[in-house]
């Protein structure tokens, strides 16, 4: 404590400034302000009370303004104005033992420290302190001389980000629930940057009981279970999961399940992978050692392999050893899933015979023992519930040879490659429809042919082909001509010029490549008077000529493409009452061939006359 030298009566009043001879008049002035924290001799003073490192006062300090202190401890209360402490209070460190009550109050230095020291607790319970280190808010315990301490709280931030809270303490309490309107306690964990209803996991008991953690929206108001533990006393009956996937992320990742109640070293059944395997065993309860009953290998996202080491399957009630029967279904679920049968002691890579599916086609295969490659000899391919298509052989190309002892029923329809045979007792061998169902015949995987229910013979109107037969040599085949268009028993009276008694119209490429053909016969007669007969192949008329009356006629008509638009027309016609009656015509037509063409069978009649057209017909030619 500073010590006041008061101006004594024998002294020389000496005033500030004089050349020789120390200031009397200003001393003890002087001491208070150096006391308080001020200069001597200060030219203006606002009121402040500064108060010096190790100040001690124990009475009542008043203050119109703010309390700057380096240091000072405060037994009493700390009152300014007409209220207790409206302005701010700043101090680098501040002793406290009575009240203090600010508006707002700073401690301020490079190393602020906040002390709340209980006087009568136990040796070294005594202080409790708030100091910043760095970026981190650290509370703290501390001896009562202050010599150590032992952080429970650290609080870190970046700008106004808090980074991180860390406490360091045995048991976090938080309680709630115990009365009406008291609300269950709840942990929340909020990420301010994430997006709207994102952001919220939140932690809390339910009353049935559970211990429930949840995803919350932004608002409260709602929220989706994400994991619930079940308890009954203190122990968990079960554990309810909410997701797609559950994940266990470790180099030697195990999931076990443990049940209590079982027999010595029966308890433990644990999932974990090994290599390229992912194992199922029973375990002894020690973890000492255990059997493994199930492994699937896999390679990359293929599974290789699903083998039973030991013990034995079973399926329904009967167990699956070499050629038993099994009841009940033995289901192989996944993305691509294979179903193996392996022969222990047949010949290296002759011991895997394996089903799979493939898209949607089920394959049985001939495997190599590490399962790197194999053949498909059987592939059943399926629409929905339908069948679409079964393949037999090792090359559905080549020569494999389907050999039947009895009769193959397949569906309504089917379709063989390579040699089919037959070899039942009557050695008869059928395909086809036992229903009021055509036939079809497939290539390419296109209708060609299909043989109707009447027993016709149908080339499929967009993709079918020709019919053709053997000629001489295996090298040589003919085509048959095919009838596009007849008619017959026709007649007419007009006296028209260009009269059509009748027409056909020659499809869109139907002479699609050169030196196909089509032939064109009109046969008839006349009655009374003299007619007129004519065959136009499009614009171009091929042939007209005059027939007498009661003479009948017969008119042949090739036309032969020789280009897109080009056409060489020959024809003849035979009269009977007409000298010279065989007469022979030829055209060269220039119709699109590419679009529809018109046949035109036309006849015109002498008033009084009938002409008659017996037949007529244009059929197609081409070898």
């Amino acid at each position: 404590m500073s010590t006041i030298s008061w101006i004594d009566h024998s002294e020389q009043v000496v005033a500030k400034s004089h050349p020789t001879l120390a200031d009397v008049t200003n001393r003890p002035l002087n001491q208070v302000m150096q006391a308080s924290g001020f200069s001597s001799y200060i030219s203006s003073f606002s009121g402040f009370v500064a108060l010096t490192p190790g100040f001690t006062q124990t009475g009542l300090i008043q203050v119109s303004g703010s309390v700057t202190a380096a240091s000072a401890t405060l037994s009493g209360a700390v009152t300014a104005g007409s209220a207790v402490i409206s302005g701010l209070v700043t101090a680098g460190s501040a002793v406290v033992s009575g009240l203090v009550t600010a508006g707002s109050a700073i401690v301020s230095s490079t190393g602020p420290t906040f002390d709340i020291v209980k006087t009568g607790a136990a040796a070294d319970e005594k202080d409790y302190r708030w100091t910043v280190s760095g970026s981190s808010l650290l509370c703290q315990f501390m001896k009562d001389d202050l010599s150590s301490s032992a952080t429970w709280l650290t609080v870190t931030r970046s700008g106004l980000i808090g980074q991180s809270v860390l406490m360091q303490c045995g048991t976090l309490t938080i309680e709630g629930g115990s009365s009406a309107g008291n609300p269950a306690p709840t942990l929340d964990f909020v990420k301010d940057t994430g997006t709207a209803d994102n952001k919220r996991y939140s932690l809390l008991p339910s009353e049935t009981p559970f211990l429930r953690l949840r995803f919350v929206n932004d608002a409260l108001s709602n929220g989706t279970d994400v994991m619930i533990w079940n308890r009954s006393g203190i122990t968990c009956p079960s554990i309810q999961v909410f997701g797609a996937t559950f994940e266990l992320n470790n180099a030697t990742p195990a999931s076990d399940i443990v049940k209590t109640g079982a027999a010595l070293d029966e308890k433990r059944y644990s999932t974990t992978p090994s290599g390229s395997q992912l194992l199922f065993r029973v375990v002894k309860d020690d973890l000492s050692a255990g059997t493994t009953w199930l492994a699937v290998t896999r390679s990359g996202i293929s599974v290789l392999r699903l083998e039973v080491p030991n013990g034995t399957l079973i399926v329904g009630t009967s167990a699956l050893s070499a050629f038993a029967s099994a009841s009940g279904t033995l289901a192989a679920e996944h993305n691509s899933p294979a179903i193996d049968v392996r022969k222990s002691n047949a010949a290296a890579d002759e011991k895997v015979y394996s089903r799979t599916v493939s898209g949607s086609q089920l394959l049985e295969r001939l495997v190599k023992d590490d399962g790197s490659s194999g053949t498909t000899w059987l592939a059943v391919t399926r629409s929905g519930i339908s069948l679409t298509s079964v393949v037999i052989g090792v090359d559905p190309t080549g020569s494999a040879l389907l050999r039947v002892g009895g009769t193959i029923t397949v569906g309504d329809s089917t379709s063989v490659r390579g040699s089919f045979q037959a070899v039942s007792a009557d050695g008869a061998a059928e395909i086809g429809s036992s229903t009021n169902h055509p036939l079809f015949l497939f290539t390419n995987g296109t209708t060609r042919w299909s043989v109707t229910t009447g027993g016709n013979l149908n080339a499929d109107t967009t993709n079918g082909g020709w019919v053709q037969s053997r000629v001489g040599g295996a090298a040589a085949v003919a085509r048959h001509s095919e009838v596009l268009f007849e008619n017959a028993g026709l007649s007419t009276t007009s006296t028209t010029v260009g009269n059509s008694v009748t027409s056909f119209s020659l499809l869109a490429n139907t002479l699609d490549a050169n030196n196909k053909a089509i032939r064109i016969t009109m046969a008839g007669r006349t009655a009374t008077q003299q007619c007129t007969v004519q065959v136009k192949f499009g614009a171009t008329a091929i042939l007209a000529s005059n027939v007498a009356a009661g003479d009948p006629f017969y008119i042949v008509i090739t036309i032969a493409r020789t280009g897109a638009t080009a056409q060489l027309a020959n024809g003849w016609i035979i009269r009977t009452n007409i000298p010279g009656s065989v007469g022979a015509v030829a055209a060269q037509p220039a119709e699109t061939l590419s679009g529809a063409v018109t046949v035109d069978f036309e006849g015109w009649v002498t008033a009084g006359g009938t002409l008659s057209v017996d037949f007529c017909c244009v059929e197609l030619l081409y070898a």
